[in-house]
Protein backbone atom coordinates (compact mmCIF):
# COMPACT_ATOMS: atom_id res chain seq x y z
CA UNK A 1 0.00 0.00 0.00
CA UNK A 2 1.46 2.93 -0.94
CA UNK A 3 -0.13 6.84 0.56
CA UNK A 4 0.90 9.91 -0.72
CA UNK A 5 2.68 12.93 1.39
CA UNK A 6 -0.51 14.59 1.79
CA UNK A 7 -2.24 11.60 3.01
CA UNK A 8 0.57 10.69 5.21
CA UNK A 9 0.45 14.71 6.88
CA UNK A 10 -3.18 14.56 6.95
CA UNK A 11 -2.75 11.25 9.44
CA UNK A 12 -0.46 12.93 10.94
CA UNK A 13 -2.49 16.09 11.80
CA UNK A 14 -5.12 14.24 12.94
CA UNK A 15 -3.32 11.57 15.33
CA UNK A 16 -1.68 14.75 16.85
CA UNK A 17 -4.85 16.51 17.06
CA UNK A 18 -6.90 13.68 18.60
CA UNK A 19 -7.38 12.26 21.96
CA UNK A 20 -8.14 9.23 23.43
CA UNK A 21 -11.91 7.94 23.39
CA UNK A 22 -13.14 7.35 26.73
CA UNK A 23 -16.76 5.96 27.96
CA UNK A 24 -18.13 9.04 29.49
CA UNK A 25 -21.64 8.82 31.65
CA UNK A 26 -24.47 11.18 29.26
CA UNK A 27 -24.80 14.33 29.63
CA UNK A 28 -28.57 15.19 29.47
CA UNK A 29 -28.85 13.76 33.00
CA UNK A 30 -28.45 17.95 34.14
CA UNK A 31 -28.57 19.87 31.60
CA UNK A 32 -28.24 22.95 33.17
CA UNK A 33 -24.21 22.24 33.74
CA UNK A 34 -23.86 21.73 30.30
CA UNK A 35 -26.38 22.91 27.76
CA UNK A 36 -24.71 22.04 24.94
CA UNK A 37 -22.71 18.58 24.28
CA UNK A 38 -20.05 18.38 21.15
CA UNK A 39 -18.29 15.94 19.73
CA UNK A 40 -16.85 14.65 16.34
CA UNK A 41 -14.07 12.65 14.87
CA UNK A 42 -12.02 11.91 11.34
CA UNK A 43 -11.85 8.52 10.55
CA UNK A 44 -9.08 8.31 7.52
CA UNK A 45 -8.93 5.18 5.58
CA UNK A 46 -6.45 3.46 3.69
CA UNK A 47 -7.80 1.61 0.62
CA UNK A 48 -5.54 -0.58 -1.63
CA UNK A 49 -5.62 0.24 -5.23
CA UNK A 50 -8.38 2.77 -4.73
CA UNK A 51 -8.49 6.30 -3.62
CA UNK A 52 -7.80 6.86 0.20
CA UNK A 53 -10.51 8.97 2.38
CA UNK A 54 -11.12 10.81 5.41
CA UNK A 55 -14.97 10.23 6.93
CA UNK A 56 -15.76 13.53 9.26
CA UNK A 57 -18.79 13.76 11.91
CA UNK A 58 -19.44 16.30 14.18
CA UNK A 59 -22.31 15.54 17.26
CA UNK A 60 -24.26 18.72 18.90
CA UNK A 61 -26.85 17.58 21.67
CA UNK A 62 -28.93 20.04 23.56
CA UNK A 63 -30.96 18.29 26.16
CA UNK A 64 -32.70 15.95 24.41
CA UNK A 65 -32.52 17.49 20.89
CA UNK A 66 -29.10 15.67 18.99
CA UNK A 67 -28.29 16.96 15.25
CA UNK A 68 -25.54 15.37 13.43
CA UNK A 69 -23.79 16.33 10.09
CA UNK A 70 -21.68 13.94 8.46
CA UNK A 71 -18.84 14.01 5.25
CA UNK A 72 -17.57 11.09 3.24
CA UNK A 73 -20.19 8.25 5.66
CA UNK A 74 -22.59 7.49 3.54
CA UNK A 75 -20.86 7.92 0.48
CA UNK A 76 -17.93 9.44 -1.01
CA UNK A 77 -18.45 13.02 -1.93
CA UNK A 78 -20.93 13.03 -0.25
CA UNK A 79 -22.77 15.03 2.84
CA UNK A 80 -25.48 14.57 5.41
CA UNK A 81 -27.15 16.19 8.09
CA UNK A 82 -29.98 14.56 10.47
CA UNK A 83 -32.12 15.87 13.52
CA UNK A 84 -33.31 13.69 15.94
CA UNK A 85 -34.69 13.08 19.64
CA UNK A 86 -32.65 11.52 22.66
CA UNK A 87 -34.17 9.14 24.94
CA UNK A 88 -32.01 7.90 27.91
CA UNK A 89 -32.45 6.00 30.80
CA UNK A 90 -31.06 4.10 33.47
CA UNK A 91 -28.31 4.83 36.04
CA UNK A 92 -25.81 1.53 36.53
CA UNK A 93 -26.54 0.32 32.99
CA UNK A 94 -26.93 3.16 30.85
CA UNK A 95 -29.47 3.25 27.75
CA UNK A 96 -29.50 5.56 25.04
CA UNK A 97 -32.11 5.73 21.93
CA UNK A 98 -32.18 8.21 19.14
CA UNK A 99 -34.17 8.42 16.34
CA UNK A 100 -32.89 10.63 13.99
CA UNK A 101 -34.06 12.08 10.08
CA UNK A 102 -31.85 13.59 7.47
CA UNK A 103 -31.22 14.23 3.95
CA UNK A 104 -28.20 13.40 1.71
CA UNK A 105 -26.81 15.98 -0.86
CA UNK A 106 -23.46 15.78 -2.97
CA UNK A 107 -22.64 12.93 -5.32
CA UNK A 108 -25.33 11.12 -3.70
CA UNK A 109 -28.63 12.65 -2.40
CA UNK A 110 -31.88 11.56 -0.79
CA UNK A 111 -33.51 11.26 2.45
CA UNK A 112 -32.41 9.41 5.07
CA UNK A 113 -34.15 7.57 8.50
CA UNK A 114 -32.03 5.75 11.15
CA UNK A 115 -31.97 5.04 14.56
CA UNK A 116 -28.81 5.36 16.97
CA UNK A 117 -28.53 2.91 20.33
CA UNK A 118 -25.97 3.20 22.94
CA UNK A 119 -25.39 1.19 26.17
CA UNK A 120 -23.10 2.06 28.92
CA UNK A 121 -22.08 0.54 31.88
CA UNK A 122 -19.05 1.92 34.02
CA UNK A 123 -16.35 2.28 31.88
CA UNK A 124 -17.25 0.53 28.98
CA UNK A 125 -19.98 1.36 26.42
CA UNK A 126 -21.37 0.10 23.23
CA UNK A 127 -23.08 2.08 20.15
CA UNK A 128 -24.79 1.26 16.68
CA UNK A 129 -25.81 3.19 14.19
CA UNK A 130 -28.80 1.96 11.57
CA UNK A 131 -30.16 3.81 8.43
CA UNK A 132 -32.37 2.75 5.71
Amino acid sequence: MRASGASMALLGASLLASSPAWAQPMEHAHPEASPWSLGGSLSWYFVHDRQNFGVVTATADHGPVHVEARYNYEALKTGSAFVGWNFEFGETVTFGITPIVGCMFGDVGGPIVGLELAIGWGPLSFSSQSEW
